[in-house]
């Protein structure tokens, strides 16, 4: 006679440490631990994470892998998934973005009272806006535009004695730079008419 004992095998387990990480914005190498009791295999969903790690693994193992610099100034995110069977785990990088860099040259001008044409450089990694606050400055520049220009524009004649002044602000985000502008007031003027007069005795 026979007494036939069938026992089942313990199921997957499947655990990641730690589950998610930070990294700022140079990137470089980093690991996680894989701990199972069967085989996996892992993917990715970013062509700026790489691992060298065979796709295909088992049991207990520390996970390697690299992430190269963000130029952007938005942060990004990627996610390393590990399956087991029926099993599914991740592992979260989210990676910070750049600081916006944002400098303008020159930044500050003087023009002469009969006005005229004038441009300035700005240098930024990022997206900005301008704005200014005189009616006598104009300019064509598209509102918001990206990354390195020359802003251009135009200054009216000043019809007054006095000088006056005007600031072109651009903005990245957080960051705020200003252009100065200083026109000099028209030369005064004195006439007297008649310049002379004979009078009799």
């Amino acid at each position: 006679r026979t007494h036939t004992v069938t026992q089942e095998g313990a199921g997957n387990a499947l655990a990641l440490s730690p589950t998610s990480r930070s990294i700022v914005a140079v990137g470089g190498n980093f690991t996680f631990t894989v701990t199972s009791n069967t085989s996996w295999n892992w993917s990715d969903n970013a062509t700026w994470l790489t691992s060298n790690e065979a796709i295909a693994q088992s049991g207990n193992q520390g996970f390697s892998y690299s992430v190269a610099a963000n130029t952007s100034t938005q942060s990004r995110s990627a996610t390393i998934t590990i399956t087991a069977g029926n099993i599914t785990r991740t592992h979260t990088v989210t990676q910070e973005g750049v600081p916006a860099t944002l400098v303008l040259s020159p930044d500050s001008r003087s023009i002469s009272a009969g006005g005229g044409n004038a441009t300035f450089n700005v240098s930024s990694n990022t997206s900005w806006s301008w704005s200014d606050n005189a009616t006598w400055l104009t300019s064509s520049e598209a509102t918001t535009q990206s990354g390195n220009q020359v802003f251009s524009y135009s200054v009216a004649a000043n019809p007054s004695t006095q000088p006056r002044s005007s600031t072109i602000t651009i903005t990245a985000g957080n960051t705020i730079r200003t252009h100065t502008l200083t026109q000099a007031g028209a030369p005064a003027t004195l006439a007297i008419s008649p310049a002379s007069r004979s009078i009799g005795a």
